[in-house]
């Protein structure tokens, strides 16, 4: 039965890599003239490219911070520079790692190393995952919203609908962990429960408004800034709420296990959605190119800090409450 479950495994880790695989052929095959891409992505302003690097750095640095405040809310004390260095490595494990929550476990081992309870730590991961998502989709809402994408009749009203399904399914999620208290004869479905009474009391504290909702808007509004200036890069000059309703779909489209860190589904959507509001192929081939890049650059540095910053070996002592 393991055997078989780890051919399946290995299965579909190589069809999640031809597909991204794929997908990218296709891409660079509607280009049609590569050698125009290449001449675009030969041109590029270093600048803005430079400017989209950093301003993705700093939305992982607010990612960080985010889940510091959820650990906080959950009763754990862990230093900023424990949960930086896991947020940027957790990013790269995510982008390289055949499964969509590799990253969350790298993390996750990364502050259970530094002191804190395997509980906390794969909770406070799965919080934050979640509230990422929401608040993914609650600015995908807001940027279509405002975009030349609400003009569209099929396409803005299907983006505004399923971010509105998540945003709403966010908030009914943290109404539930209030109102559930039952204890279950399954020791699986007690820690679902426990995840979702966890989840209710963060969203619904005082800090959540006053503290990890700004952060969230923050890092998401960072990430946004990051595709304008990277479009920008390679005279894709679109205004920043178009820009943003572009990477927030591209980024909860990556978030689908169709594909090896969202490779490939990523950049289609962007050139899909480039060309809807009329610029050409090649354009919005090179346009998808700079984002990777951008996301790469940051990944290596997640990578690097990975490489800098060994495990304590062991679950350390508990940090002391901050005063």
């Amino acid at each position: 039965m393991k055997v078989r479950r780890s051919q399946r495994a290995r299965y579909l880790v190589a069809i999640r890599l031809i597909a991204g695989l794929l997908i990218i052929a296709f891409i660079f095959y509607r280009a049609g003239d590569l050698r125009e891409v290449f001449a675009s992505l030969a041109a590029v302003k270093v600048p803005e490219l430079s400017l989209a690097v950093l301003c993705l750095a700093i939305a992982v640095g607010f990612n960080a911070l985010r889940w510091r405040m959820i650990l906080g809310e959950m009763g754990a004390r862990i230093s900023l520079g424990v949960t930086v260095v896991g947020t940027f490595e957790g990013m790269f494990f995510n982008l390289f790692l055949p499964t969509g929550v590799g990253g969350d476990a790298v993390r996750a081992y990364r502050a259970y190393d530094a002191g804190l309870g395997v509980a906390d730590v794969v909770q406070s991961a799965l919080i934050d995952r979640a509230l990422g998502l929401w608040g993914l989709s609650l600015f995908l809402l807001i940027a279509t919203s405002l975009s030349v994408f609400a003009n569209s009749d099929i396409l803005g009203t299907s983006l505004i609908g399923v971010a509105s399904v998540i945003v709403a399914g966010g908030l009914v999620a943290a109404l539930a962990g209030r109102a559930v208290r039952y204890e279950f004869e399954s020791k699986w479905i007690d820690r679902f429960r426990d995840l979702v009474i966890n989840y209710g009391n963060v969203v619904l504290s005082g800090r959540f408004a006053t503290g990890i909702l700004p952060v969230l808007l923050v890092s998401n509004a960072a990430t946004c800034l990051s595709a304008w200036f990277a479009f920008r890069s390679v005279g894709v000059n679109v205004p920043v709420v178009d820009a943003s309703a572009i990477i927030e779909l591209a980024s909860l489209s990556a978030l689908l296990p169709i594909s090896v860190g969202g490779w490939g589904l990523r950049e289609g959507v962007i050139v899909f959605m480039l060309e809807e509001v009329g610029f050409s192929s090649v354009l919005a081939t090179a346009a998808s190119a700079t984002v990777s890049f951008t996301v790469l650059a940051v990944g290596a540095a997640g990578l690097a800090v990975w490489l800098v910053y060994p495990y304590r070996g062991g679950n350390a002592v508990q940090p002391e409450p901050e005063n």
